[in-house]
């Protein structure tokens, strides 16, 4: 069946290359980030247990899941109840995406932490080690509208190309 405009047929990994893009309304499990087709998020999980060679009912070991800055508790509620019910995991733990890359990366003590996704952009101050995150912004501008005004400026230049530059392409 299908549910909130999601299509039946759900590809990813390698499937995904195979795809005749003309054809298919592309649809994903997030908006600006956040989780908001819980279904969807368990195939994808199902698909990433497979390839990890993770077989049975149960998922015996404990998981770190990231997330992004200012993530909504509903969220994350509800992909802890996925992961403890559905997968029957032994642990949990939650962490801000960026914040585990700057740690895992030596970061140093002071500077900026810039995470740019596709639809959104986390800006965090670090400050004598610590992350400073009351002055943290959330803004929505990320690589969708960058591929949007690319297609929409490439035209511009390459005027006997303009049908070409489609989204796949650019």
């Amino acid at each position: 069946t299908v549910n909130k405009g999601f299509p039946t047929n759900i590809l990813y990994g390698e499937d995904v290359y195979r795809l005749d893009t003309g054809r298919m309304n592309k649809k994903t499990p997030f908006d600006k980030n956040i989780i908001t087709h819980f279904g969807t998020q368990e195939h994808l999980f199902d698909y990433a247990f497979k390839r990890l060679k993770v077989e049975g009912e149960r998922v015996d070991y404990s998981l770190v899941l990231t997330e992004p800055l200012c993530n909504l508790t509903y969220s994350r509620k509800s992909m802890t109840e996925m992961m403890f019910e559905l997968y029957q995991i032994n642990s949990l733990s939650w962490g801000v995406d960026s914040l585990l890359s700057a740690y895992k990366n030596n970061f140093g003590s002071n500077g900026l932490i810039i995470s740019s996704g596709y639809q959104t952009t986390h800006i965090i101050p670090y400050l004598n080690n610590r992350p400073i995150l009351d002055k943290s912004r959330r803004i929505s501008i990320g690589g969708q509208n960058h591929l949007d005004l690319l297609i929409q400026t490439l035209p511009l230049k390459y005027q006997d190309y303009k049908t070409i530059f489609t989204p796949e392409i650019c």
